[in-house]
């Protein structure tokens, strides 16, 4: 028999994100690893929209990730694209990072809180 264990004790925010924009256009996340975590769900909108509006998201289990160019929303020079870590002490399932991502989110999975904001400046 298989038993799915989802746990009922929430682990940690994610802390210390940080943002780097590389030369292609890119952006490179960065964050601490969390106790008990075994992969992690990026969450970002379009510029200049916060949590509420943070509505695409990226699945890894490593403490950075790097969003390619074609998945950073269109923006302008000056723009800012905030970004959001989530911790999960599951694994996602599907065949891209947001498929994986949307099992963590829309499942009973207990994640923990978004990490404080990590805002990229184009």
């Amino acid at each position: 028999m298989c038993y799915n264990y989802h746990s009922s004790v929430k682990i940690s925010a994610p802390n210390g994100a940080t943002t780097t924009v590389n030369a292609d256009g890119s952006v490179t996340i960065k964050w601490n690893a969390v106790d008990g975590a075994k992969s992690y769900v990026l969450h970002y909108g379009n510029p200049g929209q916060t949590t509420g509006d943070a509505k695409f998201m990226e699945y890894t289990t490593d403490t950075s990730y790097t969003l390619s160019a074609d998945k950073v929303p269109a923006h302008k020079a000056g723009d800012k694209i905030y970004f959001y870590v989530q911790a999960f002490d599951d694994l996602g399932q599907g065949d891209t990072t947001e498929a994986q991502a949307q099992y963590l989110n829309a499942g009973e999975f207990l994640g923990s809180d978004w990490s404080k904001v990590a805002s990229a400046t184009f």
